[in-house]
């Protein structure tokens, strides 16, 4: 991940784990990350649910919302979800 590979560089570049800290912003999966892990690895700070978590099913049914509201039909959405079939 790019936050990762910032953090990675920053202990390169010679900053202490104790002057570091990583949180995501916003998550659907709950599980413990890369990052996360890697954080608690090398002693940096991490908070991997940050304060917006997303429920299962939200982008879906907001394309659905937003489809709706400017009048695409239910075969655009259902397109979209095709194309995410099997996807993380």
């Amino acid at each position: 991940t790019v936050a990762l590979g910032l953090l990675s560089a920053c202990l390169d570049a010679g900053f202490r784990p104790s002057e570091l800290a990583y949180i995501k912003p916003a998550t659907q999966c709950v599980s413990s990350t890369l990052c996360a892990r890697w954080c608690e690895e090398h002693g940096v700070s991490c908070e991997h649910i940050g304060p917006v978590v997303f429920y299962r099913g939200y982008t879906r049914e907001l394309l659905t919302q937003q489809a709706k509201a400017r009048g695409i039909d239910e075969a655009g959405v259902t397109a979209a979800d095709g194309a995410s079939n099997d996807t993380r």
